[in-house]
């Protein structure tokens, strides 16, 4: 039987999706994943403070004893901290909208006798989500009674990063002005972690023991058990006195020697592996070969292993045998032999602290040979789909021709192989929702889900056998395109259209306002409402520096300008422009996808751009992106349609794309090396018919006037360079360079980031599809275009910009959606096409209900809304989320400066234009006097400083602000005025700033107001240092101590 191309695409990847998806039900994962739950009451910022975008937790507890065994559990969104007694012990993952991140921690070496403090910072990172945390934790101790870190009680609260000497997370920190922690609503919340929950949160049981020859210095620990089938999750806990080797079933898993020089001298470890993949049902056996040089080895473990409703629990004990030395069958012993001999138990903890034991997680390389035996086993499942499949669709093609007569023509064969797409469609969504962290493994790989694929696979059999023999004929047929050929299937798809605008406008506008200026989006205000005034974009920040005339996206102010003459508000001046042009691309994208592809491909298409998190996030975001982004798009369309045929170039199409270019180039000039991969496409489109493009007159203008115009802006952009003179380097004098000759290089970085979602691997892989759809295909012209256009600018732009960023490649993201669509539709399309000439109206039904099906799950997994694979490191993007906060917010520590400051303060920031923006919109709104920063902080000449004419000041050329560039200068200012304040971007502050001085300004200043990544430091009149009080404190405790004795 020979398939055809697309019947063996289907088999092929129905057999490795499938099959894979089986033989990871049966199967312990290859990468274990665990999952903690609460249900606790979340705390939160209390009623009494306002609650802002950070929460600070912190609870005292006082140990009569030291605690034998403690750990601590913190659930919270979106961005958690874990301090104990002023040592960070943990964090959590960022999580994204709907999801919450999780850190279990042994915290047992971190406590101590006497006073201890836990704190906990979370801070907010998704829109409309304050910041709440769950905690749950244990503390025990030999004799006292334990201790319980749940609930709120103890837990006190702030919403500000607080220093009175000691730092709010120290243990003698006074946090006596600290409010109760509020606790919310309970809730129902689990998230991943990185260590088996159980154990961390088992207390130990287990004794020491040591081989029955006391005097031996090496000895081998063994022991067998029995499970009743194959574990769901397991996992051991072991720590030794010396070195040791660990073997499970005859499998060396450990070898403890390997990491001697990374464990402190006489520091016991205890080391937790999770062992799910290397037990069997039946016997099972466990051996510790342990030496150590004139001492008795002695181990202590423990193991878990959970089967169905079964937990079974292994630990060290006097039942387990021993061997003096170390014998070469010590991975699979003979326990009946006489060599071995029961252990003895040691008296109490054999010596060792147990908090002093450190604890260390596993993750075992795999042996070769087991790691062989299983890639067989998957080898063989996947062959095992693949017959069902072959005999499955086999079967039903012959029980389909034996109920027709043979007058009938012949049903398509590859009908039945159609109905494994949409199994194939779900098992690739259940795979990628392993990547997000909001589902693991075991939720997904269940049996119930693949016996439900598989029968999805026989109902649809069933269907085609029963439509088959129920048969009545029809005129009616598809068009060549697969579209329906009458008036109520274009009715259909114009419907469609209309929602996709409303729905694309909708998301676009919904929280248009739900930010405040970005600092870039500041100074494209600024040139927007210059061009009013002078015709130009154009800044002068002081009168001592020369007039700076915009050079890079002259085109987009203007575009602003016919915003701002019917809006007032500054945030929709520059974002309605962005969000236009964001539509406008919607529209094109739909228009391209249908006259190059199938109305198909253009709603596909259209609907991924829609609903792009990272679309409708920049869209929200008042620069030049968008506009370029329908340039690039614009060009591209109007250079192919030009270089279509053979013969001659349409004149009017060089032209318009000719004037494209240079309207994306005026937008953005990095743009620029697109027009390189446009002159490849066009020239790989006509290799065959260059001498068309040679005699058309109109090419040598067109190109004169992209050249003229791309130098004429070059020129410009250089004199505005010159023209002042620059303090220090940085971005601003940045040029192309060969940047394959950096160790840094990266070849696919702009490729990657061309994603519409923060997840780039399913882009990646629709790049891939189309390159062999580039081939053969009929849609292969178009689709070689885009692709052309598409690496060759990645590529480019990887090899000669010195700055990379996620933005520059966002211009080539409706590219890669544009080939998504193609990939997708490209997908069913072989089966519209078998159905089209099909005379039997059910059967075409069927043929469409599963395109549909796979569609919609293939469209959900792609429209990074339902799966955010935040796991997945190396196709991980930073590309906008659903509901992710942007800017910096710069409003609200405007407005506390504002209403706080007293007439000779001091204002240094790190972004004086943008402070200085928000200072006159408080001042206008309040009806009170703007000021203005004094100073701008920049010691690490992230962008160069202007000089001044006369007193050759280094200046913010942004804002005319007085550059701050050294350590000497800011001790100058701290020692001659009183009152300084300092406003900073709290996790940007060391990218543009010295640690030096970022240690000066922690060190003599305190934290007064917080917001999104921003943060306002104060040092007022009666101000002393940290250093100081500290030392105050000190002194005042020693005086006491002594002052009446």
């Amino acid at each position: 039987m020979k398939l055809r191309s697309s019947q063996l695409a289907l088999l092929i990847a129905f057999s490795l999706l499938m099959g894979d998806f089986a033989y990871r039900t049966w199967t312990a994962p290859a990468v274990p994943e665990y999952q903690v739950s609460s249900t606790e009451a979340p705390l939160r910022v209390p009623a009494e403070l306002a609650a802002n975008k950070h929460l600070y937790l912190r609870r005292t507890v006082t140990l009569a004893e030291s605690a034998d065994y403690a750990w601590l559990q913190v659930i919270g969104h979106d961005a958690v901290q874990v301090f104990v007694n002023g040592q960070q012990v943990g964090q959590t993952a960022r999580v994204g909208s709907g999801r919450v991140g999780a850190t279990l921690l042994d915290i047992t070496s971190n406590l101590r006798q006497g006073k201890n403090t836990v704190a906990i910072h979370a801070r907010q990172l998704i829109r409309d989500r304050l910041p709440q945390v769950s905690i749950e934790g244990q503390c025990l101790f030999a004799h006292a009674e334990p201790i319980s870190f749940d609930g709120g009680e103890g837990w006190l609260a702030s919403n500000l990063y607080d220093r009175r000497g000691m730092f709010w997370y120290e243990v003698d920190y006074p946090d006596e002005h600290w409010a109760a922690a509020d606790a919310g609503d309970p809730v129902d919340w689990t998230a991943q972690v990185d260590v088996p929950p159980g154990a961390i949160k088992t207390p130990r049981t287990a004794t020491w023991i040591a081989p029955a020859a006391a005097s031996s210095t090496s000895a081998t620990f063994a022991t067998t058990f029995e499970l009743p089938q194959s574990p769901s999750a397991s996992w051991l806990r072991v720590a030794s006195t010396g070195p040791y080797r660990l073997a499970v079933n005859g499998w060396m898993v450990v070898d403890d020697r390997l990491q001697l020089s990374t464990t402190p001298e006489n520091q016991v470890v205890e080391q937790t592996l999770d062992l799910t993949a290397l037990l069997r049902p039946g016997t099972n056996t466990i051996s510790l070969a342990v030496s150590e040089a004139g001492v008795v080895p002695r181990i202590e473990g423990e193991l878990v292993a959970t089967c169905g409703d079964e937990e079974i629990h292994l630990a060290t004990d006097k039942s387990w045998k021993s061997s003096a030395d170390i014998a070469p069958t010590w991975m699979q012993p003979d326990l009946n032999s006489n060599q071995w001999q029961s252990c003895r138990e040691e008296v109490g903890n054999g010596g060792v602290v147990p908090r002093s034991i450190q604890r260390q997680f596993n993750a075992y390389q795999r042996p070769t040979l087991l790691s062989l035996l299983a890639a067989a086993k998957w080898l063989a499942i996947v062959l095992g789909m693949a017959v069902v499949a072959v005999v499955g669709c086999t079967a039903v093609q012959q029980a389909i021709h034996a109920i027709r007569s043979e007058s009938e023509r012949p049903l398509p064969g590859s009908l039945s192989y159609w109905a494994l797409l949409p199994s194939t469609a779900l098992a690739a969504a259940a795979g990628l929702m392993t990547w997000d962290l909001a589902w693991t493994s075991h939720d997904v790989y269940q049996p119930i889900y693949l016996w439900g694929l598989l029968t999805l696979v026989l109902v649809l059999w069933l269907g085609l056998y029963v439509l088959a023999a129920w048969r009545p004929t029809s005129q009616t047929t598809t068009s060549a395109e697969g579209l329906p050929a009458n008036s109520s299937g274009r009715i259909a798809f114009i419907t469609c259209w209309v929602l996709l605008i409303a729905l694309a406008g909708w998301l676009r506008t919904a929280w248009i306002l739900a930010e405040p200026m970005h600092h870039d989006e500041v100074s494209a205000y600024r040139f927007t409402m210059s061009i009013f005034d002078h015709g130009f974009p154009t800044i002068q920040a002081h009168e001592d520096l020369p007039r700076s005339y915009c050079s890079t996206s002259e085109l987009v102010y203007y575009c602003n300008a016919a915003a701002a003459m019917v809006i007032d508000e500054p945030r929709l001046v520059i974002r309605i422009p962005a969000v236009l042009w964001s539509m406008a691309t919607l529209l094109l994208i739909g228009y391209a996808g249908t006259r190059w592809f199938n109305a198909y491909v253009g709603l596909i298409a259209g609907l991924l751009y829609a609903v792009s998190p990272h679309v409708i996030g920049m869209s929200n975001f008042g620069r030049y992106l968008c506009q370029v982004q329908f340039f690039t798009l614009l060009t591209t369309y109007l250079a192919f349609e030009a270089v279509r045929g053979t013969g001659k170039l349409r004149k009017g199409y060089v032209w318009a794309a000719a004037l494209s270019f240079v309207a994306m180039y005026l937008s953005w000039e990095g743009s620029g090396l697109y027009g390189v991969g446009l002159a490849l496409a066009a020239l790989l489109h006509r290799r065959r018919h260059l001498k068309g493009i040679l005699l058309t007159p109109a090419v040598y203008p067109a190109v004169v006037l992209v050249v003229l115009v791309v130098a004429l802006q070059n020129g410009h952009r250089i004199f505005q360079q010159t023209h002042r003179l620059w303090y220090g380097t940085g971005i601003s004098s940045m040029k192309l360079e060969p940047m394959w000759r950096f160790p840094f290089f990266d070849a696919d970085y702009f490729l990657v980031n061309s994603s519409w979602t923060r997840d780039a691997f399913l882009p990646i892989a629709t790049v891939v599809v189309a390159l062999i759809l580039a081939f053969k295909h009929r849609w292969r012209l178009p689709i070689r275009f885009l692709l052309v256009c598409l690496l060759s600018n990645a590529g480019l732009m990887a090899a000669l910009l010195p700055l990379r960023t996620n933005r520059y490649s966002f211009h080539l993201v409706e590219i890669v959606i544009l080939l998504a669509g193609v990939v997708l539709v490209a997908m069913v399309d072989s089966l519209y096409r078998t159905v089209r000439e099909i005379r039997y109206p059910a059967l075409r039904v069927y043929a469409h209900t599963i395109a549909t099906i796979s569609l919609v799950v293939l469209l959900v997994a792609f429209s990074g809304w339902a799966i955010d694979a935040s796991e997945f490191g190396g196709y991980r993007v930073p590309a906008q989320a659903v509901g992710k906060l942007r800017s910096p917010d710069w409003e609200e520590p405007s407005r506390f400066v504002q209403a706080n400051y007293q007439p000779g303060d001091v204002v240094i920031s790190i972004l004086p234009h943008t402070q200085n923006f928000q200072f006159a919109a408080i001042a206008l709104e309040d009806g009170t006097k703007p000021i203005d920063v004094d100073y701008w902080l920049e010691t690490r000449l992230v962008l160069q400083a202007a000089i001044g004419d006369t007193d050759e000041v280094p200046r913010d050329r942004r804002s005319g602000a007085v550059m701050l560039y050294n350590l000497q200068q800011i001790e100058q200012l701290f020692a001659e005025h009183d009152r300084i304040w300092y406003c900073t971007n709290r996790f940007g502050q060391s990218q543009i700033n010295d640690s030096v001085v970022s240690k000066f300004v922690r060190e003599h200043m305190d934290v007064v107001y917080e917001d999104l990544a921003t943060s306002v430091l104060l040092r007022d009149k009666n101000h002393r240092t940290a250093a100081v009080r500290l030392d105050e404190q000190n002194a005042g405790s020693l005086a006491s101590e002594f002052y009446l004795e």
